[in-house]
């Protein structure tokens, strides 16, 4: 998966050219395609906000997520 500077480097040409791939690779459409990008996109600044806001207050947590008992 591209990292954010990735994708902002990317030009649209890459961009539909790999979007092209993932519907083949996935069996899904075009429009779906686009979306799993919004969501992937959404997800990695979601990422760098969580660590800039931990970074701020000086939170590092060990802590690990489990989800039922189940580590995530």
């Amino acid at each position: 998966m591209p990292t954010l500077e990735e994708r902002a480097a990317e030009s649209q040409a890459q961009l539909k050219k790999r979007l092209k791939a993932r519907t083949k690779e996935f069996g899904v459409t075009n429009d779906f395609a686009e979306y799993i990008e919004m969501m992937e996109k959404y997800l990695l600044t979601l990422e760098r906000r969580v660590k800039r806001l931990e970074n701020r207050h000086n939170f590092h947590s060990d802590d690990e997520l489990d989800l039922d008992g189940v580590e995530i």
